[in-house]
């Protein structure tokens, strides 16, 4: 833990203060980001008319394909940003040890409960949440939601965590602080995921507030290790637990 915090200190303001260092988080950590997604985006238009990411998909293999290709071209795109515009240099890959893999579990366990008082407080207050159209487009088919687990951990949480904890928190740590990288990458992360709702409209703001929150554990335990593979793994297994759930209630439910 020593260690970590002293990774932290040492990578906080060392190429920049007051508005300069703000300049350069937001151009090198949110540019970065956002260029790497206007890219995949245009990619994935390009690809519309293909099988993988046909508007009707004729199966869950095609469906979970298609989930796939798009994180991939999304990994890709931000990989290639980060290299040109030098922000791997603040992202640390490292082979998680016995303290990290606990780290892991206790984030998992956070957010779990999280996800359950954020559901008790919607339900409790007769408030109207939206819900991922993921779980939308597997209603029908409860297997769909077995096929997304290795996605989740393969793919949907290593890509969302190097874009958020890796590319925008590790900037903003870097050039401001690490408060201030942990608030914007939480509040981008709980942004972002209005597309996963269908859009921006009231039921979306408690799915926004909830995913910026599990954001914030996400983020905090990145600062804690210095290892963006602990946030992958969390939210990878957070996410297929998630799903392995979704897949047991609407089998035996």
């Amino acid at each position: 833990m020593d260690d970590s915090n002293e990774k932290t200190e040492d990578n906080t303001n060392t190429d920049g203060s007051g508005l300069m260092g703000w300049i350069n988080a937001f151009g090198r950590g949110i540019g970065t980001a956002f260029g790497a997604y206007v890219i995949a985006l245009f990619v994935i238009y390009m690809l519309r008319d293909t099988v993988l990411f046909a508007s009707d998909p004729s199966s869950s293999i095609i469906q979970v394909a298609g989930l796939v290709a798009e994180f991939s071209i999304i990994g890709v795109s931000i990989l290639v940003a980060a290299y040109v515009f030098k922000v791997n240099e603040y992202i640390d890959f490292s082979k998680p040890n016995v303290s990290d893999l606990k780290i892991v579990l206790i984030a998992v366990g956070i957010m779990l409960v999280l996800q359950v008082l954020s559901t008790v407080f919607t339900t409790v207050f007769s408030i109207e949440s939206a819900s991922n159209v993921v779980v939308e487009q597997g209603e029908s088919n409860p297997i769909y939601f077995l096929y997304l687990i290795p996605v989740m951990l393969i793919f949907v949480g290593p890509v969302e965590e190097y874009v958020f904890r890796g590319v925008i928190q590790s900037t903003f740590t870097r050039f401001v602080n690490f408060k201030i990288g942990i608030v914007f990458a939480s509040i981008s992360f709980g942004l972002i995921h209005i597309s996963a709702t269908g859009g921006p409209s009231l039921e979306s703001i408690p799915y926004v507030v909830t995913a910026s929150l599990l954001g914030g554990v996400l983020g905090y335990y990145y600062e804690e290790t210095g290892n963006i593979i602990v946030p992958m793994l969390a939210h990878g297994v957070y996410n297929s637990i998630l799903m392995f759930i979704i897949f047991l209630s609407l089998q035996f439910g």
